[in-house]
């Protein structure tokens, strides 16, 4: 997230995420086709294709597309730290919208949790990066990327029925190469500006980066841990990467953590780890 901050601010913003999505899907079809790898239910009592493609499509448009959107809008006005403690609160809304949608039950300790999960994300999310600063801009930022962590989790849950026979890489590449042609028709007008990566190896790095390690092969590092660690060991650890991203914002970008952030932060952490101490159901397996 701080790498990508640092990019956003020297090349137009749909661009970088166009370009940076591209890599993705051509990590992530390597990987699809390596295992050889579909997102069609072939089983026995497998719902109609249709149906099926349907999802697909769904999926594809909320999270390669209007989540992708949401999150760089939302990064581009707030801080790398503040994102990645939103971001990281999505197996909350997730919880949320699970209960909602398909009927689970929570229990009251999980519903303890919950509630100190969203309130440290209400704590972030309403205040701003620098107190010295206006807030406008930041919580505007914050709720774009709110909006970012509620869109992951709703297409989570609704996509649940479909992952059980499925691979999520092979999901995950269809989501990104499907949504391409908008991204690429929304940076249309700085599509002249691509040479410029090329000419700065700083912004040409950040892209690599970007593209080909923290959207393209985490995601296959992530379900290669899931299949071995199991879901809820593997869960843990997304606890470090609101820890990662404040350090590194810090470093990188001279963005330094004050108390709300760190406060919010904290309760966030909590919150999950008393969820997932309870088990609820679906929390552990929708973390990444």
């Amino acid at each position: 997230m701080p790498i990508m901050k640092f990019a956003l601010g020297r090349i137009d913003e749909y661009l970088f995420n166009a370009l940076r999505l591209t890599l993705s899907a051509i990590v992530l079809g390597i990987c699809t086709w390596g295992q050889k790898a579909s997102v069609i239910d072939r089983t026995a009592g497998a719902k109609p294709l249709k149906l099926q493609l349907c999802y697909v499509v769904l999926f594809a448009f909320m999270t390669g597309f209007a989540y992708q959107v949401l999150f760089l809008l939302g990064i581009d006005s707030t801080s790398a730290g503040n994102t990645a403690i939103i971001m990281s609160a999505i197996p909350m809304w997730t919880a949320i919208l699970a209960m909602v949608l398909l009927k689970e039950r929570l229990s009251q300790l999980a519903w303890v949790g919950l509630t100190i999960a969203l309130f440290g994300t209400l704590v972030v999310t309403l205040s701003k990066t620098d107190p010295s600063s206006a807030s406008v801009n930041t919580v505007t930022g914050n709720l774009l990327v709110s909006a970012a962590a509620f869109s992951w989790a709703l297409a989570s849950v609704l996509s649940r029925p479909m992952l059980k026979n499925t691979s999520p890489v092979a999901l995950a590449f269809c989501s990104v190469g499907g949504a391409l042609p908008l991204h690429f028709w929304i940076a249309r007008q700085a599509i002249g500006e691509t040479w410029q990566v090329f000419s700065d190896p700083w912004l040409m790095s950040a892209l690599l980066y970007s593209g080909i390690f923290s959207t393209g092969l985490a995601y296959a590092f992530w379900n290669y841990g899931v299949k071995h660690l199991g879901p809820s060991h593997a869960a843990s650890f997304q606890n470090l990467v609101p820890l990662i991203a404040l350090f590194a914002g810090w470093i990188l970008i001279g963005e330094v953590p004050f108390a709300l952030q760190l406060l919010g932060g904290a309760l966030i952490i909590t919150g999950l780890i008393v969820m997932r101490h309870r088990g609820t159901p679906g929390f552990a397996a929708d973390a990444s």
